[in-house]
């Protein structure tokens, strides 16, 4: 009974740790996509824009 409780707790905290790569990650597109907006023109930051949206799809 203890090692399933333990094995769930594992698992929890590994879906956890995921869950904060993810969020990182999509913060660190978002501000990638604002800096193509800004400086480096239309077309940079539309293909960032799609890099983003996939991200997030997944």
């Amino acid at each position: 009974m203890e090692e399933r409780e333990g094995r769930k707790m594992r698992e929890r905290e590994r879906e956890g740790a995921r869950t904060v790569q993810r969020e990182g990650a999509g913060r660190l597109l978002n501000e990638l996509v604002e800096i193509g907006l800004m400086c480096m023109g239309g077309e940079v930051a539309l293909q960032m824009l799609l890099m983003l949206i996939l991200y997030n799809a997944y």
